[in-house]
């Protein structure tokens, strides 16, 4: 579990090979590369994740801009995960 954010690659993510995925982006956030969620998608390692191959992969399951924010907006992230993870 990591205590705070990092950056972790691609490769690194395939060895975790998650279940489930939970993605948040933020196109504003992201001007340059507002295609980079596609692009990803496209690649070999991601495409083997077992998330990828049983679509289990959330993108932006709450608005990116709670993302961060106080108490009410990891509630709300919390709510949508067990929602999904539910079905």
């Amino acid at each position: 579990m990591a205590k705070t954010q990092e950056a972790l690659s691609i490769e690194k993510l395939g060895d975790m090979n998650p279940d489930y995925l939970f993605v948040q982006v933020s196109t504003s956030e992201n001007q340059d590369s507002t295609h980079a969620l596609d692009e990803w998608e496209k690649n070999p390692v991601v495409q083997i994740i077992n998330a990828f191959k049983e679509n289990h992969v959330f993108v932006n399951v709450v608005d990116p801009l709670m993302e961060g924010g106080p108490a009410y907006s990891r509630i709300k992230f919390l709510e949508s995960v067990q929602k999904h993870l539910d079905q």
